[in-house]
C-alpha cells in the first residue's frame, strides 16, 4: 500500500547526495494505491505518463519551478478532483488529464499559450476552467467529452481552434 508519498529534494546513496530534479517518463504509472503525492520544489521536469492511472491519486502539489511536462502526465486518474497550475508551464501537452472523470476544475496559469491534442478529453465532470488571456491555441479535442462543461470563454488572442476541440 503506496498511499501518500513525499519526494525528498535530496536522495542520499552510498555517501553521495543527489538532487531530485525531474520524474522519469511512467515513474508512477500504474501505482494504483497512491492517494497523493508531494514534490520538491527542486523538481522542473515530469516525464511523460509518469502519473498515469494512478487511480486513486486525487491530490498532487506541483512544484512552482516545473517549466516542462510531458504528454499524458496524468492521464486517467481517475480521482483527481482539481488542479492548480504552476506559473513555469507554458502549455498543458498532449493528453495531460485526458480520461480524469472527477476532476472538476483547473486554474490555468496567465503564461499558457497552448492546450495540447486532447489534454482535457473525457473530463466528464470538469465544470469550471480559466483560459488565459494570452491562450492561442486549443489543440484538437482538447475539451471533447467534457459534458458538465457549461459556458467557456475563449481568449480574444486564440487564432487556431483544432477539430473535435469541444466535441
Amino acid at each position: 500500500n503506496i498511499g501518500d508519498v513525499r519526494i525528498p529534494s535530496v536522495i542520499h546513496c552510498e555517501g553521495a547526495s543527489f538532487k531530485v530534479i525531474s520524474v522519469c517518463d511512467s515513474a508512477f504509472s500504474n501505482c494504483a494505491d497512491l492517494t497523493s503525492l508531494s514534490l520538491p520544489e527542486t523538481v522542473s521536469n515530469i516525464g511523460n505518463s509518469a502519473f498515469s492511472s494512478c487511480e486513486r491519486l486525487c491530490e498532487i502539489k506541483l512544484p512552482t519551478k516545473i517549466v516542462s511536462m510531458g504528454e499524458g502526465v496524468f492521464s486517467s486518474c481517475l480521482r483527481m478532483s482539481n488542479v492548480v497550475f504552476p506559473e513555469g508551464i507554458a502549455y498543458v501537452p498532449a493528453y495531460t488529464f485526458s480520461g480524469c472523470t472527477k476532476l472538476r476544475w483547473i486554474r490555468l496559469t496567465d503564461g499558457i499559450s497552448s492546450i495540447g491534442k486532447a489534454a482535457f478529453a473525457n473530463c466528464t465532470s470538469l465544470e469550471d476552467i480559466y483560459l488565459p488571456e494570452r491562450l492561442a491555441l486549443l489543440g484538437e479535442e482538447a475539451f471533447s467529452g467534457c459534458k458538465a462543461l457549461g459556458s467557456l470563454t475563449v481568449p480574444m488572442l486564440v487564432t487556431q481552434i483544432g477539430k473535435r476541440t469541444f466535441a
